[in-house]
């Protein structure tokens, strides 16, 4: 009988264990997202783009984001084409999208490079740095909204880092 109590207490405890890893690993994932929040200002982004609350049909496509300094990698971010303008929401804040109206959108940069990659730098007018990597699959649809001077293309590497250049200098 003493053998069947020390088992069970056993299994008690690693089950108790295993329960204390996935608090800590939540909470400490809670943090991260609060943090994120925090780093980005996207408590004063929410008030200058708000969110008009509709529900949108239409694809979300994953993006990556420079928000206020805080760098966030693919998928850290989710961007919808609406009729209004481009509704983003990011992961650290899913219950705070933002609708972003098309003439905030200050500047459409296409870049290909061929085996380096082929992408859509999309820069929003704000105070503080906007700015977002979008799938290229964007790029025909959000033509249907914005006027032609938005758009550039880029198509060497020295170009690239001639812009990057010319931009941290103008900041």
């Amino acid at each position: 009988m003493d053998n069947v109590i020390h088992t069970w207490l056993q299994v008690l405890t690693v089950v108790g264990i295993i329960a204390a890893i996935v608090a800590i690993g939540f909470a400490v994932w809670r943090l991260g997202q609060a943090i994120a929040r925090a780093a980005s200002g996207w408590k004063n982004i929410v008030q200058r783009f708000p969110d008009n609350g509709d529900r949108m049909p239409g694809v979300q496509y994953p993006c990556k984001g420079k928000v206020s300094g805080l760098e966030c990698g693919y998928n850290a971010f989710r961007i919808q084409i609406a009729y209004e303008g481009l509704r983003i929401t990011p992961t650290f804040a899913r219950n705070a999208p933002v609708l972003v109206p098309w003439p905030a959108v200050k500047q459409i940069t296409e870049t290909d490079l061929g085996i380096l990659g082929h992408f859509i730098i999309l820069q929003v007018d704000y105070e503080k740095r906007m700015q977002f990597t979008v799938p290229v699959a964007m790029l025909n649809e959000m033509r249907q909204y914005l006027p032609a001077d938005h758009f550039q293309k880029l198509q060497s590497l020295g170009e690239v880092i001639a812009r990057g250049i010319q931009q941290r200098r103008q900041k």
